[in-house]
């Protein structure tokens, strides 16, 4: 989940207009409790171990964490070290090697290489790349251009729908995604479910 913990900066407490600061120091403390409605928005509930509660907005958090590369709040990598994994990985070096020595996972490794995550600071890049580059961009990015998701979110999605219940609406704000996009996944019209 996007939302599972909060982000940095000022929370409701919950249903009022009194505000709580959340910083770098006091944000781990929090976990999220539940989806609310109030003043006809989607808020985030988290919880302490004390029992106290703040909310924040989907749409907020969204905004925060959905940033591309480096400016999303959970980048573990720069924009010049992504670039240079999805290089040096087009280019045959292993995915284990890439990810031991950006000390990230495999899979990130992986998506960046398929362009499934980073995809516009990629796209950025080979636009303006040199003709090298755009070979790249021919082999993977007409491939997954614009994708946010794959196969295996549709899953996740999916298992959000029949399983936790979640409303069309509430998976496209977790997902960063269109509602529609979510309507064809549960409807097997994207990554047909696989018998």
């Amino acid at each position: 989940m996007f939302y599972n913990k909060p982000v940095y900066g000022r929370a409701f407490k919950p249903f009022s207009f009194n505000m709580v600061e959340v910083n770098p120091d006091t944000v781990d403390q929090w976990r999220f409790k539940k989806l609310v409605m109030w003043k006809r928005q989607e808020f985030a509930m988290f919880t302490n171990s004390k029992g106290e509660e703040i909310m924040q907005s989907l749409r907020a958090i969204r905004f925060v964490r959905c940033k591309p590369g480096e400016e999303n709040y959970m980048a573990k990598l720069s924009n010049a070290q992504g670039l240079e994994i999805f290089q040096r990985a087009s280019k045959g070096e292993s995915n284990a090697a890439l990810a031991s020595e950006f000390k990230v996972a495999e899979s990130t490794v992986s998506a960046i290489k398929n362009l499934r995550t980073r995809t516009r600071v990629t796209l950025e890049y080979l636009n303006g790349g040199t003709k090298k580059a755009e070979t790249a961009k021919a082999v993977v990015a007409t491939r997954n251009k614009g994708h946010k998701l794959s196969p295996s979110m549709a899953i996740f999605i999916r298992r959000d729908k029949d399983v936790n219940r979640l409303t069309v609406k509430q998976i496209a704000t977790k997902y960063c995604v269109t509602e529609r996009t979510i309507q064809r996944i549960v409807k097997g019209e994207m990554y047909e479910e696989k018998r």
